[in-house]
């Protein structure tokens, strides 16, 4: 079937994928923390390709493969209309207003999730607490092209729902459950991690929760931050969803008189480091993952159990 610039735009988009202004750039890929872009997407021919992780693929590919059917091509625009709607995404400001989206989801009870937290290392109990489920997410956005809604559904992931300070769903991260060699057969077509059109995350993770009279524990991403809660027991815990902070989550950070950075083993996570003391007021401590752990995801699937001894070793 032969799609447009852009159809290929829309399943890009659908797939949580990032996009360059012009037809071909560079750009961050979501198969893994990428602080320079590393991926290389060409939308006018729907190919994109990692310098970094080796993932490629052909887009209307790993549409059909993530939801289970072809994309539906676009047949209403005319050349001088796909024209002006490419004119006006790359006049889009990158400071554009995030509108919420609306979610509906079907939860189902399936091994797949306690089989997945297990192999984490994450806490059932710790999930539970985070409204962590199995099953499919149905999402309604407003396109800023059309001016009319648009829904899509994405299909049996392991579903990690985001809140803002006033409780209201401002993303959902979606994870594709990958088991160790078995997501071999996966990586290169299936995305990992998916967010929703339109959600945001410009705020720190359970921010309403926090208790700003404790010490506040922060960790760079989500399965980190309920890894650290599963080998800790610490609750007063959030992340910053990535290795960058926002100019908000700056913000609220000093208003939490004391917090400890556990960060991530990588150059990524050692740059975070010295961001954070230029920024942070307070008192400030630094827990290093143990040994040659890259973060704190990985000694939650190992099972590590020299808890006690390595939380000593924060300075």
């Amino acid at each position: 079937m032969n799609y447009s610039e852009y159809d290929y735009r829309e399943m890009f988009e659908a797939l949580g994928f990032d996009l360059p202004r012009k037809s071909k750039g560079n750009v961050k890929c979501p198969q893994h923390t990428d602080n320079h872009p590393s991926m290389c997407i060409d939308v006018s021919k729907g190919l994109f390709y990692c310098f970094s992780c080796g993932w490629k693929g052909y887009i209307p590919k790993v549409y059909f493969e993530t939801y289970g059917k072809q994309f539906q091509k676009h047949t209403a625009y005319s050349p001088s209309e796909l024209s002006k709607i490419y004119q006006k995404r790359d006049r889009r400001s990158l400071h554009t207003v995030k509108k919420f989206f609306t979610a509906t989801s079907e939860k189902r009870i399936d091994p797949i999730l306690k089989k997945w937290l297990d192999f984490r290392g994450i806490n059932p109990v710790v999930a539970d607490n985070a409204g962590v489920f199995y099953g499919n997410v149905t999402i309604t956005y407003l396109d800023e092209n059309t001016g009319k809604n648009k829904t899509y559904t994405v299909f049996d992931r392991v579903m990690f729902p985001i809140y803002n300070e006033k409780k209201e769903m401002c993303s959902i991260e979606m994870r594709f459950p990958f088991f160790g060699q078995e997501s071999e057969a996966f990586k290169n077509t299936v995305p990992k991690v998916l967010y929703p059109k339109c959600s945001s995350v410009n705020l720190l993770y359970e921010q309403s929760k926090l208790v700003k009279t404790e010490k506040l524990y922060i960790l760079e991403g989500l399965m980190d931050c309920l890894a650290f809660r599963s080998l800790t027991n610490l609750k007063n815990t959030t992340s910053i969803f990535g290795a960058r902070f926002t100019e908000h989550q700056k913000d609220v950070l000093n208003e939490f008189p004391e917090i400890c950075y556990v960060y991530n083993n990588d150059m990524a996570g050692l740059e975070s480091v010295e961001i954070f003391k230029e920024f942070y007021k307070g008192k400030m401590t630094l827990l290093k993952p143990y040994g040659d752990y890259d973060d704190v995801g990985d000694m939650a699937k190992a099972k590590f159990t020299g808890v006690k001894e390595w939380l000593q070793t924060e300075h």
